[in-house]
């Protein structure tokens, strides 16, 4: 199963939401290995799924751009 950013970060919350917590100050104790993990895990899908939000922008831009102009075009034959 692929991890998403989303579940790694709720991983990353539940680990310092659980974490081992000191006697004094708001500090909790997690393990380091643990947290690097994710972090790389973070930094493996954020490169991907920028790359797919980028995709999804153009071909929404270009929807978009599409549409305005079918929308232009029947407005100008409307106005004639």
């Amino acid at each position: 199963m692929e991890l998403h950013t989303i579940e790694l970060l709720d991983e990353l919350e539940n680990m310092i939401e659980n974490g081992k917590k000191s006697l004094i100050g708001g500090r909790i104790s997690i393990e380091k290995n643990d947290v690097l993990t994710i972090i790389d895990k973070l930094r493996d899908i954020l490169p991907r799924e920028m790359m797919h939000a980028n995709d999804f922008y153009k071909d929404s831009r270009e929807v978009l751009d599409s549409a305005q102009n079918q929308a232009d075009a029947i407005v100008a034959d409307a106005e004639k």
